[in-house]
């Protein structure tokens, strides 16, 4: 009984942390096994990682952190209470066909960002689509005087920053790009707290920077592969 009360507790606790939390825990275990096998462990080498890949990530089910986030998306459906969106402001010459491609790739690399939520027998599943093609819409406000040009961004922003997402159908991960003149454009991102925290986003923007240098360049991108998924990390904390 005495162990049974203490795994409650500890999975309350771990149910209790935040995203960006949860994966610096993970990252901890992790780099903890990596010691351990580093260092010969025979527990570690007979285990193998920590965190397993997923046989089948199309239909996977919700982390704790997920699973709080939809059920309040429930209680009020469309909130933009729980989204995060940004605006970059890029000046200098852009080559959007890159900045583009750019995005496909990290939409490609991660199936979270291509991940909606639907409720299946009375479970909530998250559910990981094929990677198609991406598509960065653009405004050009380029031909506009310079108030309006400054006033229709601006407004444009304050939408991003109330976008409302269907966990269902999705997409929630949303992207448009403002042309204010030839060298100066504002990039809007924005997602559905589900899929992203806040140290998600910083991991998003590094990959897109490099991502459109190499692009840019015309040299390989410096990302390796990633070996887990959201979905896997979903699976191991379940």
């Amino acid at each position: 009984m005495g162990v049974t009360n203490r795994m409650s507790s500890v999975d309350e606790k771990i149910a209790r942390l935040s995203p960006e939390k949860l994966a610096l825990l993970a990252k901890r275990l992790q780099d903890k096994r990596l010691q351990k096998n580093l260092a010969g462990s025979e527990e570690g080498a007979n285990n193998g990682d920590l965190i397993p890949h997923l046989a089948d990530r199309v239909n996977a089910e919700l982390s704790y952190a997920q699973q709080r986030l939809w059920f309040l998306d429930q209680l009020e459906p469309g909130s933009p209470s729980y989204i995060i969106p940004a605006a970059v402001r890029l000046e200098g010459k852009l080559d959007v066909v890159a900045l583009e491609n750019s995005l496909a790739e990290v939409v490609r690399r991660h199936d979270i960002l291509r991940t909606t939520f639907i409720s299946q027998e009375g479970a909530v599943l998250q559910a990981v689509h094929p990677f198609e093609r991406f598509d960065l819409p653009v405004i050009d406000l380029s031909g506009e005087p310079e108030a309006v040009r400054e006033e229709t961004a601006q407004r444009l922003i304050r939408e991003n920053s109330l976008t409302s997402f269907n966990l269902a159908a999705g997409p929630l991960f949303v992207t448009r790009l403002i042309r204010l003149a030839e060298n100066s454009h504002i990039l809007l991102l924005c997602m559905h707290h589900i899929i992203s925290d806040g140290w998600s986003m910083g991991v998003l923007v590094r990959e897109i920077s490099e991502l459109y240098a190499a692009q840019v360049s015309g040299r390989m991108p410096h990302l390796p592969e990633l070996t887990i998924q959201y979905a896997d990390f979903a699976d191991w904390q379940r």
